[in-house]
């Protein structure tokens, strides 16, 4: 059957045609070769098209995973990689502030000393000052910036702070044992849900409530994660004049609402023991 001038190129049914080489004013040869050129240019493109489309949908598929998926991000608020291995934060009983001066950790080849200098502070009207506050549950990751990060887990801590409420200061060490340690690294069901299941969690926050008269008591709780009480210790007496204060340290603090407590209640030392 003729191939009509105006019937364009041929489909290709099995093998392509055969292109005969002939002078350049041959009409259909030249054709022909366009035809098949085409044909190769559209074939390359459907195969480029066909090896990128799985990318597409994957990327698309990860848009969606990162905005449902645990694996994409921590619903609790935390970074993907926290950048420590645990917290610390130091509290005070109520209404029972504390100048804080520094976090010592000791390790088996030496100790690594944090200068704090803040004043710690709370003021929780109608309770009480008596008794040890544990840390409350924690639903989301607090404020980080509370917290001293911990590189690695030391085998004891130390800390040094001046208790405002008598004007005495006071040094005292809690110890991480190995089975402490071990435990800040295990992963635990917590109380938070994620599709159905518990959520895995770390208890690696580490709170020191420290009181008049030095008694220093520890927990340790995470997000999610109820607090277990891990060491209770006394503190021994140190001289404030081997301190350093800066001058700048007391700028903004009210010392009144502290002041006027222990005017009413005084300091109830029997109940930290």
């Amino acid at each position: 059957m003729p191939i009509s001038s105006n019937m364009g190129c041929p489909m290709a049914l099995g093998k392509a045609p055969l292109i005969r080489r002939g002078p350049l004013f041959n009409g259909y040869a030249n054709r022909q070769a366009q035809c098949m050129l085409l044909r190769r240019k559209s074939m390359l493109v459907m195969a480029k098209l066909i090896f990128l489309s799985p990318l597409a949908l994957l990327s698309g598929c990860q848009l969606i995973m990162c905005s449902t998926m645990i694996n994409c991000f921590d619903p609790l608020g935390t970074p993907p990689v926290s950048p420590y291995i645990a917290h610390v934060q130091v509290t005070t009983p109520n209404y029972m502030d504390a100048h804080l001066h520094t976090i010592e950790q000791v390790f088996t080849y030496g100790r690594e000393i944090s200068y704090s200098n803040s004043i710690l502070k709370k003021r929780a009207p109608g309770k009480a000052a008596d008794g040890w506050t544990p840390p409350e549950l924690l639903q989301s990751m607090p404020d980080i910036l509370k917290f001293r990060g911990l590189d690695e887990l030391p085998n004891k801590l130390t800390v040094e702070w001046t208790s405002l409420a008598e004007n005495k200061a006071y040094r005292a060490s809690i110890k991480l044992h190995l089975g402490l340690r071990i435990n800040i690294h295990r992963k635990v069901e917590t109380t938070c849900i994620r599709f159905g299941k518990p959520m895995l969690g770390r208890r690696n926050i580490i709170t020191l409530e420290i009181t008049p008269g030095g008694r220093v008591k520890s927990w340790l709780s995470g997000v999610c994660l109820g607090a277990i009480e891990i060491a209770t210790t006394q503190g021994h007496l140190i001289p404030q004049e081997e301190i350093y204060i800066p001058y700048d340290v007391f700028e903004n603090y009210d010392p009144a609402p502290m002041s006027n407590y222990i005017r009413a209640n005084g300091i109830p030392y029997e109940s930290w023991q």
